[in-house]
C-alpha cells in the first residue's frame, strides 16, 4: 500500500463578491487497508443495474437485518435513483453509530449531488453549497477507504462542476488507478476531452467505457455528441 496525495480544489471554499475560489486545499488521504465488501452488487449499482442489486441486497438483509455494509450500499443505491427521502433517513439513522463506513460518507455525497437536479427552488438556489458539502463526504469516504474508486470518480464530478477541469481529470485517473476497468471514469474523462474540443481523444474514452459497460445509453449519446460536433449527423443517430 501507499500514500495517496491528491489535490482538491473546492474541498472547502471561500465565495467572494467575483465568486472565485480560495487558494487550493492539499488534502492527504490516509493509507488504510479496507477491503470492500460486496463488489458486484456496488457495480450493478454504478453501472445502473438497480434491480438486480436491491433484490441482492434484500436478500442479504434478509439473512442480516443489521449488515451496514448491505444497509450502506442500500442507501447509495437510493441516493443514485433519486430516492433522496428515504436515502436522507437511513444515512441519518446509521452514520452516528457508524461514522467510519467508507460507503455511508460516499451515499450522503451523492444525496447532495443529486439534490441539485431537483426541481426544488431551494435547492437549486443551493447548488453550490451542495456541491462542496458533497466534495467533503467524498474526501471522508477516501480517507476511510483510500481504495474508494467511485467516491474519486464522484469527487472528479464535482469538482468539474466547480469549474477545476485539472483537478478533476486527476480524481478520475486515481479512480482508474485503483479499477482500471471502471467505466463511468472513462465516460468522465470524455466529457472533459469534449469540452475541450478534443473530439479524437473523447471519442477513444467513450469507446473505452463501453468496452467495459456496452449497454450504457449515456456514453453512446455521449459518442453521438462526438459525431454531431464533428458534423457527421448520419453517424450521431
Amino acid at each position: 500500500m501507499y500514500r495517496k496525495k491528491i489535490l482538491i480544489s473546492a474541498m472547502m471554499i471561500t465565495l467572494c463578491a467575483t465568486c472565485t475560489f480560495a487558494a487550493d486545499l492539499e488534502a492527504k488521504v490516509e493509507k488504510n487497508k479496507v477491503v470492500k465488501k460486496y463488489p458486484q452488487i456496488s457495480k450493478l449499482i454504478e453501472y445502473n443495474n438497480y434491480n438486480e442489486a436491491d433484490n441482492a441486497l434484500k436478500d442479504l438483509l434478509k439473512t442480516n437485518p443489521d449488515n451496514i455494509d448491505a444497509l450502506a450500499l442500500q442507501a447509495v443505491s437510493m441516493a443514485k435513483q433519486h430516492k433522496l427521502a428515504p436515502a436522507q433517513s437511513q444515512i441519518d439513522r446509521l452514520i452516528k453509530k457508524y461514522p467510519k463506513n467508507a460507503d455511508l460518507h460516499y451515499a450522503q455525497g451523492m444525496v447532495y449531488m443529486m439534490r441539485q437536479t431537483s426541481s426544488d427552488v431551494d435547492y437549486i438556489k443551493q447548488s453550490r453549497n451542495l456541491t462542496t458539502n458533497a466534495i467533503k463526504e467524498f474526501v471522508n469516504a477516501v480517507n476511510l477507504n483510500n481504495n474508494h474508486y467511485e467516491a474519486y470518480n464522484a469527487m472528479g464530478v464535482a469538482t468539474l462542476k466547480l469549474g477545476n477541469r485539472k483537478d478533476a481529470i486527476e480524481l478520475f485517473n486515481l479512480a482508474l488507478q485503483i479499477k482500471p476497468d471502471f467505466a463511468p471514469a472513462y465516460d468522465n474523462l470524455g466529457n472533459v476531452a469534449m469540452l475541450e474540443n478534443n473530439l479524437d481523444q473523447a471519442e477513444k474514452y467513450f469507446k473505452q467505457s463501453l468496452k467495459y459497460n456496452s449497454h450504457n445509453p449515456t456514453t453512446m449519446y455521449h459518442l453521438g455528441q462526438v459525431e454531431a460536433k464533428r458534423k457527421n449527423y448520419s453517424n450521431a443517430l
